[in-house]
């Protein structure tokens, strides 16, 4: 028998199985799962009190939290979160919500879920109450701001809407999208 016959199918076997190995490798690898790494943060505050003030020295915002998580890119979340002192002594409103983040590089606060938001603005007859599944607070523009269903509660009004703008100071509040409104005139 000639050593070429031989040797043929034995390279040709071994080239299948080099192959068949290679791409069930593959398959394999494909099948398992992703190992996702969590970033841990680079601090962890319990009990936090940040206060923020603007260029003359006067409060901005007080936020109170339960705890603080600082990490590597400027971010931040919160657990059970109070702001207080929104916009200094001409600020409107008080705060509260289950937690709040701040992206990466933010000027800006985004509280969740099931936000309360508490004041008394001027020209108001009596303290206000609204109530949001999110809401930013954007301490460069000074502006409360939220894309989802709004429900505001005041004496003898009530109020819901999709959408909402608002300054610190509550002088201006803008109801965007499906705005209803229910009004009870004083006796």
């Amino acid at each position: 028998m000639p050593r070429n016959a031989v040797l043929f199918p034995t390279l040709a076997l071994l080239l299948f199985a080099a192959v068949w190995l290679t791409l069930r490798g593959f398959r394999d690898s494909a099948s398992l799962p992703e190992i996702v790494e969590i970033e841990r943060p680079r601090y962890h505050l319990d009990g936090a009190n940040w206060v923020r003030y603007d260029e003359t020295g006067t409060p901005l915002f007080e936020i109170r939290a339960m705890s603080v998580d600082y990490f590597d890119d400027e971010s931040m979340q919160m657990q059970k979160v109070s702001v207080q002192q929104l916009g200094g002594e001409s600020g409107a409103w008080q705060l509260t919500s289950t937690r709040g983040e701040v992206p990466p590089q933010a000027r800006r606060l985004l509280l969740e879920p099931d936000v309360t938001v508490v004041g008394d603005p001027p020209r108001q007859q009596g303290p206000v109450t609204m109530q949001a599944p999110q809401l930013w607070v954007d301490w460069e523009t000074r502006q409360l701001t939220t894309a989802s269903s709004v429900a505001v509660q005041a004496p003898g009004r009530s109020l819901t809407a999709v959408g909402m703008n608002a300054d610190w100071t509550g002088r201006r509040i803008e109801f965007e999208n499906q705005v209803n409104v229910r009004h009870a005139a004083p006796r």
